[in-house]
């Protein structure tokens, strides 16, 4: 069953569905129980925002992935679409900056901007790496007011069992072990000597 939907930054939604990234980093918003983030759920829907988004703090080869979101947007204003979801194959807590540092190649964050989010509070991020699909049969919700604070999973109340909206990952198997490899490589450094 899925229910919950992640709100992130339109842009790094658009890098996860587009394939070009596979690497979810996440603070915590003021509206988090206690401001703090916890990876509640495996499955989620893609929840794109702007709230928070500030194209500084993306890097420059960001810059297609901006345009892109004028090109073609999302959903209409005010509409949620319930197309691409995600599933969490590895959820992680990074403890050491230099460690979120490592995976720059990984995101379309700025270092800056990691290390801004890592302290931000109390330090550390999670790591979420995800297999995002596409429902082949979208589904089109009101954005409701509940839903503008500034928090993470939001309840869509639609939940809907897995084989209803099966649809095809955005990248192959092939490619998504090649990038837990690689993660693996730049979370353990020292293992490859």
């Amino acid at each position: 069953m899925i229910r919950f939907a992640f709100r992130e930054w339109a842009a790094i939604c658009r890098a996860l569905v587009d394939g070009s990234q596979s690497v979810i980093l996440r603070k915590g918003g003021i509206a988090e129980d206690d401001g703090v983030f916890t990876p509640d759920h495996r499955r989620f829907w893609l929840f794109p925002g702007k709230f928070h988004q500030n194209p500084g703090d993306l890097k420059p080869e960001a810059a297609p992935v901006l345009q892109s979101l004028h090109d073609r947007p999302f959903a209409p204003p005010g509409i949620l679409r319930l197309e691409y979801y995600a599933e969490a194959t590895v959820i992680r807590k990074l403890e050491a900056e230099s460690v979120a540092l490592a995976l720059d190649e990984m995101h379309l964050w700025t270092a800056e901007t990691v290390r801004e989010r890592f302290r931000y509070r109390k330090p550390g991020l999670w790591l979420l790496v995800v297999r995002v699909y596409r429902n082949p049969h979208p589904i089109d919700l009101p954005i409701l007011p509940a839903w503008e604070a500034c928090k993470t999973w939001i309840d869509t109340g639609v939940e809907l069992a897995m084989e209803s909206i099966l649809g095809e990952a955005v990248i192959d198997d092939e490619t998504h072990c090649a990038r837990i490899e690689r993660l693996d490589t730049l979370l353990h450094p020292t293992a490859m000597m």
